[in-house]
């Protein structure tokens, strides 16, 4: 599902006679925010323009407060007012805008960056293929500006060459768009090297800051601007709130297949290779499908969605050569007309692995996890509040490879979850 969205009066009149009704809270995020280019209101989960309107009166005010909440005011409606967005409130979502056959229809993003009566405002630079989006009306974490830069359809920024990072320092200083950015690179990988984390590539160009990096505990990248100097390179802790940049190549960069380290200790030929498939990362601690859910978006990444039997055999392969037996959540889910199964992301489940017997909804079991049955590991539908081990995913796009694999070095991105390391 997806922050709501309030296209008219009418979708307004709806919410306020449901909200009136069921219970005493009176306040709610929408995804209505001008954080984009700090200028125009949009609706962040479908990059509209917001037409219609309802502000309280007076109302939007302080320029800092960019996001909308509603207020329920008694006889009069659901009314807007700007909010710091990171004050803490109740939500409401809606469901995701689906196709014919119940796929998810993707964002308007790209749409958006063409969009005449949007673009002019978004503070973008195009270079050499690639397009940037400074991400200067707000600050987050690493973890967080990762996120965001995924929502708008873009990564975090991998600086490549000295035209590369030249370039981008002249835009900055030109539009006096900020002093320190995020970058991608980090190395919560393995603690030692430094990766451009979208692409799994090992940095190789930098720009350092004379004596950096520096410290053992600061593991990711940040971009300082000095004026008439150049746009030079810190390691930082990744929890620091910062601005940084997007970008969005206009041709995929490509990405080998993939060789995961569990595999070492089998036959070269039972190990699982995967080319098009995300990397993972397998949580050995004991929790609910929800908090799975939460311990996965924490390390900026998702919970595992198998969509295809080269998935479901690469993880049943990894879960053997560790020999954990306990299942593992993924984020399918039954919906409540008991018989349509979903992904998190909203995409009907088209091809299920189901242990012999399953689903039997043996009393309320809506999630599904992979459950070992015999020496099979295929899924099972399990209560959601059970305890158990959950996989994360960090999904990527490319293409084929043919002519890249010898060029580009690609590792298995793996975030280990223990605090001392994200952090």
């Amino acid at each position: 599902m997806r922050l709501v969205t309030i296209p008219n009066k009418e979708v307004s009149d709806f919410l306020y006679q449901i909200i009136n009704n069921a219970n005493k809270i009176t306040r709610y995020w929408t995804s209505g925010t001008s954080l984009i280019d700090g200028k125009n209101w949009v609706w962040f989960s479908t990059l509209k323009q917001i037409i219609y309107t309802n502000w309280l009166f007076g109302q939007p005010d302080l320029p800092a407060e960019r996001c909308i909440e509603l207020q329920l005011q008694k006889s009069r409606g659901l009314q807007w007012n700007n909010l710091d967005c990171n004050i803490q409130l109740n939500f409401i979502c809606e469901s995701q805008d689906v196709n014919d056959k119940g796929e998810v229809m993707p964002n308007n993003w790209q749409g958006a960056f063409a969009d005449p009566s949007i673009s002019p405002n978004f503070p973008v630079l195009n270079y050499n293929k690639n397009s940037y989006y400074i991400g200067n009306h707000m600050v987050l974490s690493y973890v967080d500006a990762d996120r965001f830069c995924k929502l708008i359809g873009m990564e975090l920024v991998s600086i490549e060459s000295k035209e590369e990072n030249n370039y981008i320092y002249n835009y900055i200083r030109d539009t006096i768009a900020g002093t320190t950015f995020w970058s991608a690179g980090t190395r919560l990988v393995n603690g030692i090297d430094w990766y451009w984390l979208p692409y799994g590539r090992k940095v190789t160009y930098t720009n350092w800051f004379v004596g950096k990096p520096d410290s053992k505990v600061e593991h990711c990248i940040q971009l300082q601007f000095l004026k008439d100097s150049g746009l030079f390179w810190n390691d930082l802790n990744c929890a620091i709130a910062q601005n940084f940049i997007c970008e969005a190549p206009t041709e995929k960069i490509a990405a080998c297949p993939i060789i995961d380290p569990a595999c070492e200790k089998l036959p070269a030929n039972q190990c699982p290779t995967i080319s098009k498939s995300p990397a993972f990362h397998f949580g050995k601690e004991k929790v609910t499908n929800n908090d799975a859910v939460k311990k996965c978006n924490d390390l900026g990444l998702k919970l595992i969605s198998i969509r295809d039997k080269a998935t479901q055999e690469y993880v049943q392969k990894y879960i053997a050569n560790i020999a954990y037996d306990n299942p593992f959540w993924t984020s399918g889910n039954r919906l409540s007309d008991q018989t349509t199964w979903r992904w998190l992301s909203g995409e009907n489940i088209k091809e299920f692995f189901w242990n012999t017997g399953e689903p039997n909804n043996s009393g309320g079991e809506e999630c599904i996890s992979i459950k070992k049955e015999g020496q099979v590991y295929g899924w099972n539908d399990a209560p959601c509040n059970q305890l158990n081990y959950y996989i994360c995913e960090y999904p990527y796009e490319h293409n084929n490879c043919q002519n890249s694999c010898n060029q580009l070095p690609v590792v298995n991105v793996f975030i280990d979850n223990e605090p001392k390391t994200v952090y």
